[in-house]
């Protein structure tokens, strides 16, 4: 789905997957993409998970991709700021990287009602050409999943509950649940290999 315009409301629970791309992407495709760490109000711990998942799912669509632990020790190295526009230009020229993804978490929830659990992750990405600042692609997607259920009766209570309290306690979800919302993303990114 293009983007909404001003005013528009999701449909509740329908996993819409919002994308724009320009046709300056076909005439000038991406060949490298540094990830930019990720912004939004989480903890160091998602953003790396976030940061690395992109890479991972970037390596199938572009030649070379620069992920957090190479672009950490190359600025280190090169001692830039990529929150500058003066030093990513530097970084890219210097790396021969021209493009770079930025990513947002911008949506992060946690519900747990005894019967029921349900977590929520939402991002933003943008791919950009470092020399212009000109955004080429930009996709947003929220995923959901949970577990639990309706107490019907006294055994159906504790049913519920326990399948909620596992799924509350499950570390893989919250993994696999960002692996979801950037696969199905990045279905809107063509292949440049």
């Amino acid at each position: 789905l293009p983007f909404a315009a001003e005013g528009d409301t999701p449909v509740p629970f329908a996993r819409e997957i919002r994308f724009e791309r320009t046709d300056a992407m076909f005439r000038d495709p991406p060949d490298c993409v540094t990830v930019l760490p990720a912004e939004g109000d989480v903890s160091r711990e998602l953003a790396s998970m976030a940061e690395a998942s992109v890479a991972r799912q970037l390596t199938g669509k572009v030649a070379r991709v620069i992920g957090p632990q190479e672009r950490l020790e190359r600025v280190r190295k090169l001692a830039v700021d990529l929150g500058t526009e003066s030093d990513r230009r530097y970084f890219a020229r210097t790396e021969r990287c021209r493009f770079v993804v930025k990513i947002a978490v911008v949506e992060l929830g946690n519900v747990y009602l005894l019967v029921w659990s349900e977590r929520r992750i939402g991002l933003s990405l943008e791919l950009v050409r470092v020399e212009d600042g000109r955004r080429r692609w930009r996709g947003h997607h929220t995923a959901r999943r949970g577990d639990g259920g309706l107490p019907l009766s006294p055994v159906s209570v504790a049913m519920s509950a326990f399948e909620a309290g596992s799924f509350q306690a499950d570390d893989d979800v919250l993994p696999s649940l960002l692996d979801d919302v950037l696969r199905r993303m990045f279905v809107t990114l063509p292949d440049f290999h």
